[in-house]
């Protein structure tokens, strides 16, 4: 009897202690398949499980998550259902995630909290009205870290959207890239704080709202913008800064690297370092007090207004270029310290304002002789890198400008084509394609490119240079091309015949997709990947040669879907598998596919009745 009544007095208290461990164990100690929690490794059980409204969804992404077949769209929940992302996940071209809720993606609770990767390939749309806060959480990291919007990918914030990025305690970063061909469109507001960067490759493209300043891309504290060519149309704002508690620096936002272009510079309610070489189309003054704009030591910023706003602090070793387009400069702030600054067309600023460029040469710091077109400013007598033979310390040119030495995202003409530069100096000066200035029919791609003196090599083929041609009928790439933009030559409805160069390694998704006079396309030796859709459409592709690509290993799902008259296919390469060529003849009217002699076996079930819906002939070529 007495152990019976310890028994029932002690009940309560062990049921209350194993309430407490549940309550702070959090929900990694929520198990999979219980009431309140639903793992998903596909997207039927990820639909499923949506369907179910739990308290959770661990999404953990097989490698064949089996999206469906065609455009999809996918809407996560608009419940309080959190969604845990345990794996990496793509969302492919033709597939659309619109997330609805701050209650999403979050990253594993397994420790030390894994940061995953989401590549956009199709479309992922954060549309949840009011805040999404993907920020560190008492210790305890939660949001999408890293999303990578690949080429022909595009992500969207909602108008009624804020997206706060952040990184967090365990030491992940948060890094939001976006690669050439790729785009992210900013109708709310996009902050990154708290060590966030935002980093865009050559080719890459934002896009946000110009009429708003609440709505655009935020920097604050120690972010930033890392460009290697992207542009920006649109608002890029600073935030508050804040000194480290460990060193007492100031960590402002920045924007680094190279060829950076965008419309607006705000400096809203903190200062914004640049670090890098920046096209500024116009700079805009602060609403909260004298923020600054700094210029650090090698950088360089070309502002194409004419009216300079805010104040402008160009450090030793930095260089400010104002070059307005239509009217005279108006300065509306202050320009200071001590570096170079150089205004193109002297004869357009007038004696006030020049007065409010301070300069430590001597007490006037604005002399400029009458007859000089262009003007540099020294804004220190030492270390300026700029020629003070002058009497006062200034100089100016002498008459015509100087050719500009292109940077990378700069855009560059022959006198048959425009090219965009990747890279210049020791590294090699190398171009990416963008498209023809002329009307012939037969286009050659050339291997390399001489503009005013500097030679390049022709590497790629951008995204979209050709799309909707309806003149070109005949295309040679030349030898130094190695990657062909995704919708490259999309629905250039007189292309007959395209010969690759020797160096092609990828033909980039829906590259050839309705070119409905091809009839014949050759490949070289470097050939690994055809990807999605590449030649969709190409109803009268006739012949395919790859006699010579060894190394193919991807051949991309309905890559010859609608080539009626493609009916046989010979590959010459070994490294294909299962997965690499899953779907690759879906919508084809191949019936036969000749293979190297000892891959007959393994490729007659990799092209299965189960790739394409149809019996298929594999046999040796």
């Amino acid at each position: 009897m007495k152990m019976k009544i310890l028994q029932s007095k002690y009940a309560w208290l062990a049921g209350m202690l194993m309430l407490i461990c549940m309550f702070f164990a959090g929900p990694q100690q929520v198990y999979a398949g219980s009431s309140t929690s639903v793992t998903a490794t596909t997207y039927t059980e990820l639909v499923n499980a949506i369907s179910a409204s739990p308290t959770y969804i661990y999404l953990s992404p097989a490698d064949d998550f089996g999206w469906p077949d065609g455009d999809t769209t996918l809407e996560l929940p608009k419940s309080t259902t959190e969604i845990y992302l345990m794996k990496d996940w793509t969302i492919p071209a033709g597939v659309t995630v619109n997330q609805n809720t701050p209650y999403l993606l979050y990253y594993d609770f397994n420790y030390p909290y894994t940061c995953h990767k989401i590549t956009v390939r199709g479309t992922l749309v954060f549309s949840g009205e009011g805040d999404h806060y993907y920020t560190p959480t008492n210790g305890v990291s939660t949001g999408p870290w890293n999303i990578t919007i690949a080429s022909g990918g595009v992500c969207q914030v909602g108008e009624d959207t804020t997206l706060c990025l952040g990184n967090d305690t365990e030491g992940n970063s948060c890094v939001w890239s976006v690669e050439s061909g790729g785009r992210l469109d900013v109708n709310g507001l996009m902050v990154f704080y708290n060590g966030a960067s935002l980093q865009l490759a050559s080719g890459a493209v934002v896009n946000t709202a110009t009429n708003y300043t609440n709505k655009c891309i935020e920097l604050d504290a120690n972010s930033g913008i890392v460009s290697n060519g992207g542009i920006i149309n649109g608002r890029v704002r600073t935030g508050e800064f804040k000194e480290s508690a460990a060193t007492e620096e100031v960590q402002m936002p920045y924007i680094s690297g190279s060829g950076l272009t965008v419309d607006y510079l705000y400096t809203n309610s903190g200062d914004l370092l640049i670090k890098g070489s920046v096209t500024v189309q116009d700079i805009e003054p602060s609403a909260f007090g004298e923020k600054t704009l700094h210029i650090c030591e090698g950088a360089e910023m070309t502002c194409m207004c004419s009216r300079v706003k805010g104040y402008v602090d160009i450090q030793n070793g930095g260089i400010m270029t104002i070059s307005p387009v239509y009217y005279d400069i108006n300065m509306d702030g202050k320009i200071s310290g001590e570096g170079t600054l150089v205004i193109n067309d002297w004869h357009r600023i007038s004696e006030a304002d020049r007065a409010k460029i301070t300069c430590n040469v001597d007490d006037q710091g604005y002399h400029c002789p009458t007859d000089h077109y262009d003007c540099i400013w020294c804004l220190t007598a030492k270390d300026s890198g700029t020629d003070t033979s002058g009497s006062d310390g200034l100089t100016g040119s002498t008459g015509a400008a100087d050719v500009t030495t292109p940077v990378s995202g700069d855009t560059i003409t022959s006198s048959k084509a425009s090219y965009t530069v990747l890279t210049v100096g020791s590294s090699g000066n190398t171009v990416q394609y963008t498209g023809t200035t002329g009307t012939a029919k037969t286009v050659k791609i050339p291997a390399t490119v001489t503009v005013d003196g500097t030679t390049y090599k022709v590497v790629s083929v951008a995204a979209n240079a050709f799309k909707g041609n309806k003149k070109i009928t005949s295309v040679t790439i030349g030898s130094n091309v190695t990657t062909i933009g995704s919708k490259a030559f999309c629905k250039c409805t007189a292309l007959k015949t395209v010969t690759l160069g020797k160096n092609v390694k990828t033909v980039g998704t829906a590259a050839f997709y309705g070119c409905t006079k091809l009839t014949k396309f050759t490949a070289g030796a470097a050939l690994t990947t055809i990807k999605t859709k590449a030649f969709s459409g190409c109803k009268v592709l006739k012949t395919v040669t790859m006699t010579k690509s060894t190394k193919l290993k991807t051949i991309g799902a309905s890559a010859f879907n609608g080539c009626k008259k493609l009916t046989t296919l010979t590959i010459c390469s070994n490294k294909l598998t299962k997965k690499t060529v899953k779907s690759a003849l879906k919508g084809s009217s191949v019936k036969t596919i000749k293979v190297p002699a000892k891959k007959v076996t393994a490729y007659k079930k990799y092209f299965a009745k189960s790739n394409s819906g149809k019996t298929v002939t594999v046999k040796k070529k």
